[in-house]
């Protein structure tokens, strides 16, 4: 597996490319669309019949995302990641390990979810496991559908757990992680679970998460921040989460990757 950090070393912009003209030559800002949208077209089509860049990214440094690419078999971490609340040099292990560190393990994870273990690790279409560890797989990818489609993202909408199966196999896999890193360190995983929590947080409102759940193959924030924890050991060690309280699910409805 490759690891793409912060930006890669070759880089094409249309800035130096000579794409656009200033304002001053008559170029609105509609033809300096057009013309960097037609720039970029071109250099996708030059890919065809040529050998694969294995080290070209998807995204730009300054995005705030990150991606596992199953054809590659690389990770990509943006510059624009390696922030608040995601990671600051200045904010606890326990922090960091909430924000970059899930999202480092959630990328891993995607290598072995519902799409990604189709590949091998050349990016190769291609059935690299045991039949009986397959079956397997395919059991407790069920539990998965079934824990997450469980799920409400706002009252009566719950979550497709099908559709948003490779995404919550990946959610769970960096809370995980980051989760047996800290142990039994309870004031550590705090800090870490509030983190993760905190790096979700957003405004959305009621008609989009009706759109989403529809749609997208990430499950509503709340859902990736509540389905989650409630299924990490950690997170009832460290908040003495108890029967009765609103995140506690009984310990055989729980799942794991394991």
């Amino acid at each position: 597996m490759q690891l793409k950090i912060a930006y890669p070393d070759k880089y094409k912009t249309w800035v130096n490319e000579g794409v656009i003209k200033t304002s001053g030559k008559g170029s609105s800002f509609i033809d300096k669309i057009v013309a960097i949208n037609k720039w970029s077209a071109k250099l996708e089509t030059e890919k065809v019949n040529t050998p694969v860049d294995r080290s070209a990214w998807g995204i730009s440094p300054q995005t705030i995302n990150g991606y596992y690419d199953h054809l590659t078999n690389d990770i990509v971490i943006p510059a624009a990641m390696l922030q608040a609340p995601f990671y600051d040099e200045n904010q606890s292990y326990a922090k960091n390990l909430g924000g970059i560190g899930a999202v480092i393990g959630h990328e891993i994870t995607h290598a072995f979810d519902d799409n990604g273990s189709k590949y091998d690790e050349k990016g190769n279409l291609r059935q690299w496991w045991s039949d009986s560890d397959h079956n397997e797989f395919n059991k407790l990818s069920n539990k998965f559908i079934e824990y997450y489609g469980n799920f409400e993202a706002i009252p009566g909408h719950k979550v497709d757990g099908e559709l948003t199966l490779g995404e919550n196999i990946a959610d769970l896999g960096g809370i995980s992680v980051v989760s047996s890193i800290l142990s039994d360190d309870v004031n550590a995983l705090k800090e870490m679970y509030t983190n993760y929590a905190y790096s979700f947080a957003s405004i959305v409102s009621d008609d989009e998460i009706k759109d989403q759940i529809q749609h997208d193959e990430h499950s509503p924030n709340n859902v990736r921040i509540n389905a989650a924890l409630s299924s990490s050991e950690g997170f009832y060690k460290a908040f003495d989460v108890k029967e009765g309280d609103k995140m506690y699910v009984v310990p055989e409805k729980r799942i794991a990757l394991y």
